[in-house]
Formats: C-alpha cells, structure tokens, sequence
C-alpha cells in the first residue's frame, strides 16, 4: 500500500535558485475517498508572484511525516546553505523542523525558521489545488496547471523586462510610489555618524544606517564588488531586503538612488531568470530531458513495478523507491493497460450510469 510520494518538476527547481532562499510549507487534508494530507512547499518571485516547488502526499500531519517531506525537499530540491522555512504553529511541524535544524547532517549550513504566512499557502490551493483527485491524477493536474502558469507569468515577465520604462516588477514598483509619497512626509533631522541619519515622521523618530559591503573577487584584475545596504531601526529592510519610507527619505535628502539599497532578487533579471524555463509535454522519457543535477530522485530498479492503488491503479502512474530504498515518488506516467478485470469495468460502468442520470 503507498504511504507516502513526494514529486517537482525541474521548472520549479530552476526557478527557485533565483528567488529569495525563502519556502512557506503547508499541509492541507485532502477530500472525498482518497485520504492523506497534502504537502506543498511555496516560494515568491521578484514580483510575489507564488511558486510551487515541491510536493507531497503523506498519510497524515505527524512528526515523521513533515521531517520526511523537509529531508526530501532539503535534499532534493535546496541546493542553497541559508535558507528561511515558514510555517504555521503546529507542534508536529515545528518539532520536524528543530530535528531537520539541529540534524548533525546540516552542521554548518545555517537555515531559519519563522511562523505564518498563511496567505500564501492558501493562494496557492485556490490556483493548484483539487483535493478530490486521486493520488495519480494530481501529479498529472499541477503539471499542466504549472505548465499554463509559467507561460502565462512567464509572458508578463518578458512584457515588462522589454520595456523600457519600467525599472522594477509591477508590485515592487508600486510598493516603491508609495513608500515614495510616504518618504515626502518625513523629516531627515540630519546625521549623528557618517551615513547615518535620524529620520523623524508623523508617529515616531527611526535612526537609518546606509552601508557598503566590498566582495573581493577571486581575480585580482575585476577588483573588488560594493554591495550597499540600508537598516532602519523600523526593522522593514533588514526583514524585507528593500528600502522602507525612511530609507528613502534619507537617500532624497543626500542625493543617492534608493534603487541602490534594493536587494536583487527583486530585480527584473531574477524575474526573467525564474520564469525563463519552458514546460515540455508530458513525457516517459522524463530522465532524459533532467539535468543531471536533478536526478537525485532515481527509479529502483526491479523486474515488477509498483503501482499508486487508486481507481487508476491499473493503468496509472509508476511508483519507484528513492535513492535510500526507503520511501516512494511519482516520476512518470505509466503505459496503458488492457486489463481484463470485471470488478473494475463493473465499476466504471456504474459510474457512467450514475453521471448519465444526474446529467
């Protein structure tokens, strides 16, 4: 009986390595006959636009269950050392992840962990989500409705890297008019150090700290990199890598560019980055067209394979076991079948009279 499979699609993968190293993970138990829980693990793009990264269905929401799912999305999918996972308040989740954190495998990879988001999640199962599908079919629907998504997104990325006039993605540019109007209300007092500067608005008094970092390269003959950074004692750039109204104040008042504070994951080259991989058809010969650094999930060899039990089972999807021999994935769709079982043509004829007499 399957227990637990986790899937991505490469797409996703390759997008993720130029978003914000940030993943939101929610379950949510699925409906009808086919029981379990469904995993998702959700990232943001320069624009906050959401990204499916990976996912899982598991029996139900324990400790061993998420620690399954973080390992395999550690392992397979995040490829990056510091990482922030949010999640909501469920002492199963948290307990996985203080194991997944402390894990002696992870000794000097740093990783954070923070609670809520919910928004994001549940934007993700309007969009994605059919909790009524059996197990086989869902992999099957997040692919096509991935594949529709990173076109359509992927379309208005490329719109607005074409022109000109636009120097941020859409909801970054209108967070920044705002902070912009915003910024005309507050008072820059002036500077108590270099680059350091007491702004005073309508509410309170912050104290901004403009800075450069300098990355020395590795050839001598490019000289070293400035990396400017902005913190404000109101604490937003410091938690959302980009200039907060203060920040903006200050960099009017001194004559700087506040898209110069700007982190660059929310640059339009990310933005195209993250949606430039394109979805094939669905295919069997799946292993052929992965990058070789994203074979990590490989089928287990063996002369009988191992079939997803639904309505489908027959002529479904393929299960194979992970690297480790020790739990299973979906990776492809299966060849159809020509099995003569009675049960089951009995069944789908049922189902057909019931859908004739209620249409």
């Amino acid at each position: 009986v399957l227990q637990r499979i986790c899937w991505a699609f490469g797409q996703s993968l390759q997008a993720f390595s130029a978003c914000r190293p940030v993943l939101c993970i929610k379950g949510t138990p699925l409906c009808g006959k086919y029981q379990g829980v469904l995993l998702t693990a959700v990232a943001l793009d320069a624009n906050n636009f959401s990204i499916p990264v990976a996912y899982a269905i598991v029996e139900c929401e324990t400790k061993e269950s998420w620690l399954w799912f973080l390992r395999n999305l550690e392992r397979a999918v995040v490829h990056q050392a510091d990482v922030c996972i949010i999640h909501d308040y469920k002492k199963e989740l948290i307990d996985a992840v203080e194991d997944l954190l402390n894990s002696r495998r992870r000794q000097g990879l740093k990783a954070e962990s923070r609670w809520c988001m919910e928004h994001l999640a549940e934007n993700f199962y309007a969009y994605f989500g059919d909790k009524n599908l059996p197990l086989s079919a869902m992999v099957e629907v997040t692919f096509l409705r991935l594949e529709e998504y990173f076109r359509n997104t992927g379309d208005a990325a490329n719109k607005a890297i074409g022109n000109p006039s636009v120097s941020f993605p859409e909801r970054v540019q209108d967070d920044m008019n705002s902070k912009m109007q915003k910024a005309e209300m507050h008072q820059v007092l002036g500077s108590e150090e270099a680059l350091k500067f007491t702004v005073k608005s309508r509410q309170r008094q912050v104290t901004v700290n403009l800075k450069s970092e300098y990355t020395h390269n590795m050839d001598k003959s490019k000289g070293s990199t400035a990396r400017k950074t902005a913190t404000c004692s109101c604490n937003k750039p410091q938690l959302l890598h980009k200039p907060c109204s203060h920040v903006i104040a200050v960099c009017c008042h001194i004559g700087v560019s506040a898209a110069e504070y700007m982190s660059p994951y929310y640059s339009l080259t990310c933005l195209g980055r993250t949606w430039s991989k394109k979805f094939n058809e669905f295919s069997r010969n799946y292993r052929k067209n992965l990058p070789r650094y994203y074979r990590d999930v490989r089928p287990f060899e063996r002369e009988t394979p191992t079939w997803i039990p639904d309505k489908r089972s027959e002529c479904g999807f393929p299960v194979y076991l992970l690297s480790d021999c020790v739990q299973t994935a979906v990776v492809d769709e299966g060849q159809q079948c020509t099995t003569e079982d009675e049960s089951v043509a009995g069944n789908e004829s049922t189902n057909a009279r019931s859908e004739e007499s209620r249409t």
